[in-house]
């Protein structure tokens, strides 16, 4: 009998290939004890105990330390401290609390780092320790392993997702940036592994990123911080309890340089990501990704619509994202839309520039009407558009005309009535100009300059009244600054900043999406990323003025 026993005991614990639980032990030892008595029992279990000892070593990886430079550490004040090991080229990391709040608490593997990195795992499993949804696998870089340190983190949980946080400031209250499962984008499906994590740093620009095979890639943030040069970077797990561990496996590590970006030469290689973004940059949303060069959104009165350009045609998506695919807004015969077009304050009409001509056509989409007027042919004027007066009555356009055989001479500001009509000089200085629109109480108009410039391509912010007089500059910094675009509730302009140095405004560069008072006050960054021309051209604001909409040139899925 005491053979018997013993040879089930043993074939049950070599099929299951992982240890008796100290349950079954103890059921199977008293099942046995009236049959074998308590000495043999003793001795049969001790044969079990090494035997399956051995044929578990057998049958699974021992778990080894951290390959060097990898550290690991608990963050925060945990009640129970968390684990880290390596087990057949896994990374498998146990940790309570959570990466939230003020201050962290998590268990993390890491490494020290200086300057930009991109980390990259695949996340092949996580536990749900007491049915918690915030339990968290994820990469980070952080100032340091401080609980309220200033961080970023690219996170999978077992129920809700991926979400990408951070903390700009240390000890205080960290942000998260859910993805957006209605947006069309290549977003993993909640709770399923194994998960893609990537998150990469290029200066001052931190981008986390999700993928469900480690190919094609869909973008998270991307957030400005100013973190200090030398960080901690890597791996974190955490449960969303103090007194029980999440057990998070992680397999595929790889800490790099980030490839440099050449932003001198434009790149077929990237996709067009259209987001909206509030003023203070907490809440970025992605609406629509595509391999299509799509550009400069407007916001629709109702708050309905995302209106941009593409291949010379104007397009909509919902604004929330919803779109299954962009819809087309027939303009005719009129072909060559570019990124100048505005919406009427009513919501009725769009007025856009093509091939050097302002046109008009119902929201719906149309036969537009021509509103500019035939120049002399020598003078080869273009109409390129920016404004609309809170009245919807007249225009607001940058013109173009030729000096001599230089078919781009010179730029100056004009408005012309919606209606058609005569042209109205508001600039004459031969300085660049461009991007004039009407602040909504239709005291202003704002637009960019080299008026002031002491070198070429240097342009700043201004406004001016609607007939061109009391010109004020708004910025005065070392940077290109361009587009300034005022909130309907008059509270706050937008505006793109170029590096020093740039020459009008080109595509992809490193540019920097800032925020200022109406006056030039409080300039602030909100958020950069790679883009340039087609990025916010126009107005772009919501109608409630709480977000804005404008489009990044991310690199493309490899």
């Amino acid at each position: 009998m005491a053979s018997r026993v013993l040879a089930f005991a043993l074939q049950a614990k070599q099929e299951k290939a992982v240890g008796i639980s100290a349950g079954e032990m103890l059921i199977l030892k008293n099942f046995m004890k009236p049959i074998l008595g308590a000495l043999q029992v003793r001795a049969a279990f001790l044969l079990i105990a090494v035997m399956g000892g051995r044929l578990l070593a057998a049958s699974t990886p021992a778990p080894e330390p951290l390959p060097a430079p990898w550290m690991h550490q608990d963050i925060g004040a945990v009640q129970v401290p968390g684990t880290a090991r390596q087990a057949a080229g896994s990374f498998i990391l146990q940790g309570t609390m959570d990466l939230w709040g003020t201050n962290d608490g998590a268990h993390i593997a890491f490494q020290s780092w200086r300057g930009d990195g991109e980390l990259v795992a695949r996340v092949t499993a996580m536990d749900n320790p007491g049915g918690v949804a915030h339990a968290k696998a994820g990469l980070c870089i952080r100032e340091s392993t401080a609980a309220g340190s200033r961080q970023v983190t690219m996170c999978v949980t077992p129920t809700d997702g991926t979400q990408f946080i951070y903390r700009d400031q240390a000890n205080v209250k960290a942000t998260r940036i859910f993805a957006d499962a209605d947006a069309q984008k290549t977003s993993m499906p909640k709770g399923q592994f194994p998960c893609w994590l990537k998150i990469v740093r290029r200066g001052n620009v931190f981008t986390g990123y999700e993928s469900a095979d480690g190919e094609h890639w869909q973008a998270s943030g991307p957030v400005t911080l100013d973190l200090a040069a030398d960080t901690v970077i890597g791996l974190t797990a955490s449960s969303h309890k103090t007194d029980i561990l999440t057990t998070a496996t992680f397999d595929h590590v790889a800490l790099s340089r980030p490839a440099v970006i050449d932003s001198a030469k434009p790149s077929a290689k990237r996709v067009s990501q259209m987001m909206t973004i509030s003023v203070d940059g907490t809440d970025q949303r992605v609406v629509y990704v595509t391999r299509d060069r799509i550009e400069a959104p407007n916001w629709s009165p109702d708050g309905q619509w995302l209106l941009y350009n593409s291949k010379g045609l104007l397009w909509r998506v919902r604004a929330d994202g919803s779109s299954k695919a962009p819809e087309p807004i027939p303009t005719g015969d009129v072909k060559g839309a570019n990124n100048d077009h505005v919406i009427s304050p009513d919501g009725q009409t769009i007025y856009f520039s093509a091939e050097g001509h302002l046109y008009a056509v119902p929201f719906a989409g149309g036969q537009p009407r021509r509103i500019s007027n035939d120049q002399a042919p020598e003078r080869k004027f273009k109409y390129y558009l920016h404004g609309v007066s809170p009245d919807g009555k007249t225009l607001a356009y940058v013109g173009l005309e030729a000096i001599g055989a230089d078919a781009g001479g010179r730029t100056e500001l004009y408005t012309i009535p919606a209606a058609g009509g005569a042209d109205t000089r508001l600039t004459n200085v031969p300085k660049s100009h461009d991007g004039p629109e009407y602040s909504m109480d239709g005291k202003w108009i704002y637009f960019n300059s080299e008026r002031n410039a002491e070198v070429p391509g240097h342009s700043q912010c201004y406004r001016m009244a609607p007939d061109g007089t009391g010109i004020e500059q708004l910025t005065r910094d070392e940077r290109v600054n361009w587009f300034p675009h005022i909130s309907p509730d008059g509270n706050w302009v937008v505006y793109i900043s170029f590096p020093a140095g740039t020459l009008k405004h080109p595509t992809d560069k490193d540019i920097i999406l800032r925020r200022m008072k109406p006056d030039g006050r409080e300039p602030a960054d909100i958020i950069g990323f790679n883009g340039g021309q087609g990025t916010i051209n126009v107005n772009s604001w919501s109608p409630d003025s709480k977000h804005f909409a404008f489009v990044m040139y991310p690199e493309a899925a490899k």
